[in-house]
C-alpha cells in the first residue's frame, strides 16, 4: 500500500468481492479512492508511471466483474449537492458522482425539486445514472439530465485537461445506453447537473404504479404518494442487493417493429408489449424480457449457485456463501446467463442483451 504526498492512498492487489452487488469474485492491480480533482492527478500520475489502465468504479451495482482486472479502480467518491441555477418553474442542480443516488433522489424531494420520483431506490451512485440512462416505472433519468461533468482520461494524453462539460444532446442518451457505456469509454464523471421541475406532475404511465396508486384512494397524490409507491413496489419484487447479491435487471427489455410484434402475437397471443414513442414516426413497442424468460421456465429456476429470481425474472441472484468459499466468477455466470439467452432466443426469434457493464481487464 503506497501513499503520495497528497494523502491519496495507492492500495494494491485489492480484493472486490465486495466492491460488486453480484459479489463475485474479483481482484484488481490497484484501487484509489478519488474525492476531488486532485484525487484524480494522482491517479493519472499513477497511470502514467505504471503504465496501468484507470478503471472506475461505483458501488459496482451494475457491473460484472472479471476475475483479475489489470487495471486500477477508481473509486469514485466526490461529494456535493449545489444550486447553480433556477427560474420561475425549474431549478438546476449539480450533484457529485459520488452522491449516493437514492439519498439524492430523497433530498431533491425534501426540498421540493420534482421530476427523479419514479427512480427511488435504485442502488449504485448519482455518477452511474447517465451511463446506462437508468429507468423505472415509466421515466428515464435523461429527462432530468441538463448536462453531464466528466474528465478525459484518453490513454493518448500527456496530462489531465480541465472538467469538460456534455449538454443532454451530446450525451447520445438512448435506451440504457448513453455516450459514457460505449466500449472504448474514457470519459470519467465527476458530477450531474439536473433540470428538475419545482412544481410535481405525477409520471403514472407504468401500470404497476398506476395500479398502486389507484389502491391508495387519493384524488390527487402527490409527490411523496408517488415516491412510497415505488420504494414499496420495489422492495416487494426486487431482493436487496447486500442481502442477496445482484445487479438488478440482468437484461434490457426487447424493442421490436410492427411486423416482428405479428408474428410473435401469431403464436403468443396472450405476450404483453407497450407502444413506445419514436422519432421516425414507425411504431416501436416493447416486450417485457421478464415474460419471455418466464415463459421459457426460468423463473425461480437455480443452477449451482445461480438463480434468477423467484418474484422477477429479469433479476440473476448469486446464493454463493462467499465465507464458505463458493465464490463465483464472471464466466459462471455468462455460462449461466448464456443459457437463458439461448432459450429465448430458440422459442422466440428474439435476442436478450445483458444491461450491466463488463469490466474484463
Amino acid at each position: 500500500m503506497d501513499t503520495d504526498s497528497n494523502s491519496c492512498m495507492i492500495q494494491r492487489d485489492v480484493d472486490l468481492t465486495e466492491a460488486n452487488t453480484l459479489r463475485l469474485s474479483s481482484t484488481a492491480a490497484a484501487k484509489i479512492t478519488i474525492q476531488s480533482i486532485d484525487d484524480l492527478h494522482t491517479a493519472f500520475q499513477f497511470h502514467r508511471s505504471e503504465k496501468i489502465p484507470l478503471r472506475p468504479l461505483g458501488d459496482g451495482s451494475n457491473v460484472i466483474l472479471g476475475s483479475f482486472i489489470n487495471a486500477c479502480i477508481l473509486d469514485i467518491a466526490i461529494k456535493g449537492i449545489e444550486v447553480v441555477n433556477e427560474d420561475h418553474d425549474n431549478v438546476w442542480v449539480k450533484v457529485g458522482a459520488g452522491e449516493n443516488w437514492h439519498e439524492w433522489v430523497s433530498y431533491a424531494l425534501s426540498n421540493s425539486w420534482f421530476g427523479l420520483e419514479n427512480l427511488a431506490l435504485i442502488p449504485g451512485r448519482v455518477g452511474a445514472s447517465p451511463i446506462q440512462n437508468i429507468g423505472a416505472y415509466g421515466v428515464e433519468v435523461a429527462s432530468y439530465i441538463d448536462s453531464v461533468q466528466f474528465i478525459d482520461l484518453h490513454p493518448s494524453i500527456d496530462r489531465l485537461e480541465s472538467v469538460k462539460n456534455y449538454n443532454n444532446k451530446q450525451c447520445l442518451f438512448s435506451y440504457r445506453n448513453s455516450i459514457f457505456k460505449e466500449k472504448n469509454n474514457h470519459r470519467l464523471i465527476v458530477s450531474v447537473t439536473f433540470r428538475l421541475a419545482k412544481s410535481f406532475t405525477a409520471q403514472l404511465s407504468y401500470p404497476a404504479l398506476c395500479d398502486a396508486i389507484d389502491k391508495l384512494q387519493l384524488s390527487c397524490p402527490n409527490a411523496d404518494d408517488v415516491f412510497s409507491s415505488v420504494v414499496n413496489l420495489r422492495n416487494s419484487k426486487l431482493p436487496n442487493p447486500y442481502e442477496i447479491p445482484n445487479v438488478g435487471s440482468f437484461f434490457k427489455n426487447i424493442e421490436v417493429d410492427s411486423p416482428t410484434l405479428n408474428r410473435l402475437l401469431t403464436k403468443h397471443s396472450s405476450m404483453p408489449y407497450f407502444s413506445l414513442p419514436n422519432a421516425d414516426d414507425k411504431p416501436l413497442f416493447k416486450i417485457p424480457s421478464a415474460w419471455l424468460i418466464e415463459y421459457c421456465g426460468y423463473k425461480g429456476r437455480r443452477e449451482g449457485c445461480l438463480a434468477m429470481h423467484a418474484k422477477q425474472a429479469l433479476v440473476l441472484t448469486n446464493l454463493a456463501k462467499v465465507k464458505d468459499g463458493e465464490g463465483l466468477s464472471a464466466e459462471d455466470v455468462l455460462k449461466f446467463s448464456t443459457g437463458i439467452v439461448h432459450s429465448v432466443y430458440q422459442e422466440f426469434g428474439l435476442s436478450l442483451e445483458i444491461e450491466p457493464q463488463q469490466i474484463n481487464e
